[in-house]
């Protein structure tokens, strides 16, 4: 702050106190006003995806994993599938007009 500083790019705490200075309220009672976590969606990922494939190893199903994993009906709402359905009819009937032009 006393360098007039607009951001500041903290990398990988090394113990916990580093690591509580850098939460939310740490970096607050410094006069930061917003903190970003770019990494931690893409570290829970890939625990969820090596828990749930070692699961398939081991037991040949993840009959016993489904409480961890998304529905069908949930993944196609967290991707908007169907605003891909629209995106792909838009340029698909788009591909078909070019088309008859030639």
């Amino acid at each position: 702050m006393e360098a007039r500083a607009d951001a500041s790019f903290v990398e990988a705490p090394r113990n916990d106190n580093e690591a509580n200075w850098v939460s939310d309220k740490g970096v607050q009672t410094m006069g930061f006003h917003l903190t970003v976590h770019p990494l931690t969606a893409l570290y829970a990922s890939a625990r969820a995806l090596v828990d749930v494939l070692k699961t398939l190893k081991e037991s040949g199903t993840t009959r016993d994993h489904l409480g961890k994993m998304g529905t069908f009906e949930e993944f196609n709402q967290l991707v908007n599938l169907e605003s891909w359905f629209e995106i792909e009819g838009r340029y698909s009937n788009f591909k078909k007009a070019v088309e008859k032009k030639y």
